[in-house]
């Protein structure tokens, strides 16, 4: 079983190349619900906040690992998207992303994971959430996804970039690249 987690900046389209993937699929696909519990709990921007979802990330991998999903599953933003909002905000430095990173490939968190990096730019003009304002910071957050994917793949963890156009082609290429990653699509 693999753990495939779609990772990417805001507005590169991982979310709507995710939901294409639902028809003629029924391959589960998972999306942490971090924006509402943030919300109803009126969480602030600290370690406290960057705890919740590293949390949700080492349980997630430790299930993966000792095989309790039983089924290949679909991520949509996962470990790498904590970790770049989480130095953004400072809620966390980027040393210390690197330690729980170093900490949960030691440990074997990212076997049978796969990274999709998704690169792509949306013109589309929207109000999405609390995080909107992160929508002018895009070249540093592109820089600190690249800088902590680098990290990952120089320690084995297996990164693919897919280059997202917004249109129908991309579509086409992103289920054939999940085609090649997962066993039961």
């Amino acid at each position: 079983m693999s753990l495939l987690i779609c990772e990417g900046c805001r507005k590169s389209g991982k979310t709507y190349l995710i939901e294409q993937l639902l028809f003629p699929s029924d391959l589960p696909i998972f999306k942490f619900n971090f924006q509402g519990i943030h919300s109803e709990l009126k969480l602030q921007n600290n370690s406290y906040t960057h705890g919740i979802g590293l949390g949700k990330e080492v349980m997630l991998h430790q299930l993966h690992v000792e095989g309790l999903l039983p089924r290949d599953l679909i991520v949509d933003r996962g470990i790498i998207t904590n970790s770049v909002w989480g130095i953004m905000e400072s809620r966390v430095s980027f040393e210390q992303v690197i330690k729980e990173l170093r900490y949960m490939i030691a440990a074997g968190y990212f076997k049978s994971t796969k990274i999709i990096y998704i690169e792509g730019e949306s013109m589309e003009v929207r109000t999405k959430d609390q995080w909107d304002y992160l929508d002018s910071s895009r070249e540093r957050e592109s820089i600190l996804f690249k800088s902590i994917l680098d990290f990952c793949s120089s320690n084995g963890v297996e990164v693919n970039y897919f280059k997202n156009n917004i249109d129908q082609q991309s579509v086409t290429n992103f289920k054939q690249l999940i085609g090649s990653l997962c066993a039961e699509y």
